[in-house]
């Protein structure tokens, strides 16, 4: 297909709905390509003579994928591509996010009006504190600053030697206590992120309301999400985990990154090409 030509009527939809969702889970791309090569739209493409809707030889997302990016690369600097996302792999495995992108480092993808163009210079300021710290939590592996600091021991009173004897099957041979450490989430609780506003530099100022509705925005437009470890009791709350959501690495690549977003810790990304 060459670059001027126009696109199936089905693969227009399926573009149409990939750029108003932004980052498309696995599932809900499915969910549409099925809707519309299903019939949902109509069998036939009445714009491109009267054959399938999603284009011929189109059966699956993935061609449809490649296919769209036959003319949104060399005509618009455009393509599809899908993340991995492995934090959710141990409730079934990877998701899988599907988003529209830039193929260049264009300055509106280094710019921090590519969050919103309507805030103003206080709030992008905020915002780069809140990505750049998620960032450096990230590469550090989701470590909390107090991981290594040894508790202190305390001399047990006789009514515990019961409980002490269970406990020495947990020591090392060291002696000393081994600790059970579940995974560390890359993300920060969102009172933490929210009192960020305090270092804001260079005559730029935030209020708590403002700053916390700042965070709120970009968790709304899925820039941030609450993190898969928090739990149900705490996800509304200031208590609430919250790390980088899959559209700020898929649309924002470029911006982390420049942040010091290390190599390694970027996810996966698959490319749709022919």
């Amino acid at each position: 297909m060459d670059a001027t030509e126009q696109l199936p009527r089905g693969q227009q939809l399926l573009l149409q709905r990939m750029i108003a969702n932004h980052s498309l889970p696995d599932g809900e791309a499915r969910a549409i390509f099925a809707s519309l090569h299903g019939g949902d739209y109509g069998t036939d493409d009445e714009e491109n003579g009267g054959g399938p809707i999603m284009g011929e030889g189109i059966e699956t997302l993935e061609a449809a994928f490649v296919s769209i990016n036959r003319q949104l690369r060399p005509g618009f600097g455009l393509e599809i591509i899908t993340m991995v996302d492995t934090s959710t792999s141990g409730s079934g495995g990877a998701t899988h996010y599907h988003a529209v992108v830039n193929t260049a480092a264009d300055e509106v993808a280094k710019s921090e009006t590519v969050f919103s163009r309507s805030w103003n210079v206080h709030e992008r300021a905020f915002v780069r504190l809140v990505v750049r710290a998620l960032v450096e939590r990230s590469n550090r592996g989701g470590s909390n600053d107090n991981d290594d600091d040894e508790e202190e021991e305390e001399e047990p009173d006789d009514d515990d030697e019961e409980e002490n004897e269970d406990e020495d099957e947990n020591k090392d041979n060291n002696g000393k206590k081994q600790k059970s450490r579940e995974p560390q989430s890359p993300g920060i609780q969102r009172a933490d992120l929210i009192n960020l506003r305090s270092d804001l530099e260079g005559g730029c100022k935030l209020t708590l309301d403002q700053a916390t509705r700042v965070v709120g925005v970009l968790l709304e437009e899925k820039w941030l999400r609450v993190a898969p470890c928090t739990g149900a009791d705490r996800r509304g709350s200031v208590r609430a985990l919250l790390e980088l959501a899959p559209r700020s690495y898929l649309e924002l690549y470029h911006y982390v990154t420049a942040l010091g977003m290390e190599a390694d810790k970027l996810p996966q990304f698959l490319y749709h090409r022919a």
